[in-house]
């Protein structure tokens, strides 16, 4: 991800918020570095590598469902896939981080869903947001690919 000082346009934000609110999940979009990078840093100890496992990215959109919610894993997984393809559709790069869930049950991780009021959520994953830093290749069609009946 490109480490741009522009920030994720507030009406992608909206749409996420919007989106997440009709399915019931929680989401916590994080554009505050300092937590940012505390936030990745346990993700790596899960990770098991000393690395940015979000890349830079100046947005970090946690996805939480609640603990008795029989559907909440499909339900919020579907939400970090429409964050997504609105991303695409916007040209803003985007990619799911898994170790949200495991990240949370850290002593650390319990500390900020009591910070956020969420401490009878579970994690479901990450989505980062952040501008590209070059174009994406241009996809081509292949011929013959639909098959009518």
């Amino acid at each position: 991800m490109k480490k741009n000082k522009f920030l994720i346009p507030v009406f992608l934000i909206a749409i996420i918020v919007w989106g997440v609110v009709l399915i019931r999940q929680q989401k916590n979009i994080i554009q505050y570095q300092k937590e940012i990078k505390e936030l990745s840093k346990l993700n790596a100890f899960i990770w098991g590598k000393e690395a940015d496992p979000f890349y830079g990215a100046p947005t970090v959109c946690f996805i939480f469902v609640p603990k008795d919610e029989s559907n909440g894993i499909k339900d919020g997984s579907l939400v970090i896939g429409a964050m997504q393809t609105g991303a695409y559709a916007l040209n803003i790069g985007s990619c799911w981080i898994n170790r949200c869930k495991e990240m949370f049950e850290l002593e650390k991780g319990q500390q900020y869903l009591q910070k956020w009021h969420l401490e009878d959520y579970v994690g479901v994953g990450c989505c980062i947001l952040g501008y590209v830093e070059k174009a994406l290749p241009e996809k081509k069609i292949l011929e013959n690919r639909i098959i009518q009946g």
